[in-house]
């Protein structure tokens, strides 16, 4: 399939990366390349075989992610990097952003938060967690993307379960304007479905 997003996972946990082993692999534009354990192999794997997105543990053992993040940057290395970790800490978030990575993920949030930040990464847009976005956004530039008030009311009736033709009743117009403002919601946020849609929304505490 032409088009794949390809992914680099890089986690010192087995059983965290067969699980994102497993989620990654429901996803048909999802292209799983590689795998490491530690930072120094996540360090060449990313070099070696230059994925769209890593997905990057800070704390890996031998080289941590900060470090990983810094030297692949410094090395002009173009992939997109996606912290995952137990990490909430101010300090933390700061230092991972500073240091290039994209996005950031606490591992306590919902697995389709994940998805949803690794196609945001993938159309070039940086992506935090409900967990830290509050903190982060005015310092790393990290405002909501422009919605219109129509799809701003969308995306609040999508988080909250409606279907198509439930939100176009509330809202007086035919199920197939809000198709379309679906679709356009969908190419602005990077959502392929409701359920990311929905994530998205809760990630900006919309429809909560």
């Amino acid at each position: 399939m032409a088009g794949k997003i390809t992914i680099l996972i890089a986690d010192d946990h087995e059983l965290v990366r067969e699980g994102m082993r497993m989620l990654l692999s429901r996803e048909a534009d999802f292209e799983l390349v590689g795998e490491a354990a530690d930072g120094i192999a996540a360090m060449h794997l990313a070099q070696k075989l230059n994925p769209q997105i890593l997905v990057l543990d800070l704390g890996l053992p031998l080289l941590d992610g900060i470090e990983v993040a810094r030297g692949l940057r410094q090395a002009g290395n173009a992939s997109h990097i996606l912290a995952l970790t137990a990490r909430t800490d101010s300090a933390s978030v700061h230092t991972a952003l500073a240091c290039g990575m994209a996005g950031y993920v606490p591992k306590s949030e919902d697995s389709r938060e994940l998805i949803v930040a690794i196609r945001a990464l993938a159309i070039g847009r940086r992506y935090l967690s409900p967990a830290i976005v509050h903190l982060l956004e005015p310092e790393f530039g990290l405002q909501p993307v422009a919605l219109t008030p129509r799809e701003g009311e969308i995306l609040k009736y999508v988080a909250e379960g409606l279907s198509s033709k439930e939100i176009a009743a509330r809202l007086g117009i035919s199920t197939a304007t809000v198709q379309k403002h679906r679709e356009n919601l969908g190419r602005k946020l990077g959502t392929r479905n409701a359920a990311e849609m929905a994530a998205y929304a809760m990630s900006r505490g919309i429809g909560q």
